[in-house]
């Protein structure tokens, strides 16, 4: 979920854990739910383009003047 706030940006979501062949030694990256908030300067925004690849989220905010 990404919620475009007043002076934030919320992003939330579940992390999965991978399940490929072999054991885990080692996880550094947590999975499960988590949640960012992300402070936005002064102004009002809209959400131009959202995209997710690969793991790697890509918000495009514009200013709404």
């Amino acid at each position: 979920d990404v919620l475009l706030e007043h002076s934030s940006l919320l992003v939330r979501g579940q992390r999965a854990l991978g399940g490929g062949p072999g054991s885990i030694f080692c996880l550094e990256i947590p999975y499960g739910r988590f949640e960012r908030r992300i402070a936005l300067p002064y102004g009002s925004y809209r959400m131009q383009d959202m995209q997710l690849e690969h793991g790697c989220l890509r918000l495009v905010l514009g200013r709404i003047t």
